[in-house]
């Protein structure tokens, strides 16, 4: 089931993503940790992205979020609360 990508926004940005405005080709979003610090997790996708993001592309944006896509999904659908996506994050030695 695709993901709308204003959902997608407004999930990572209340989950301790930012904006990464650097880039102009793509629209980057790079995680902070609870602490504050700049992580190495980013995710990004296409300007040219239609309103949704297809199973591929959440596929794609859940790996580069260290999560399988059904954790991906429950992180934008908001179950996953932010900080036990950052727990994930140290469980796995991503953080």
């Amino acid at each position: 089931m695709p993901l709308k990508k204003n959902d997608i926004e407004k999930a990572l940005n209340q989950k301790g993503f930012i904006k990464d405005q650097k880039y102009r080709d793509h629209i980057y979003y790079v995680y902070i940790t609870t602490d504050g610090k700049k992580s190495s997790i980013f995710t990004y996708y296409s300007h040219s992205s239609k309103n949704e993001i297809d199973d591929y592309l959440t596929k794609c944006m859940a790996r580069q979020c260290r999560l399988r896509i059904t954790e991906f999904k429950e992180l934008i659908k908001c179950p996953l609360k932010q900080i036990d996506y950052e727990k994930i994050l140290i469980d796995n030695g991503h953080i």
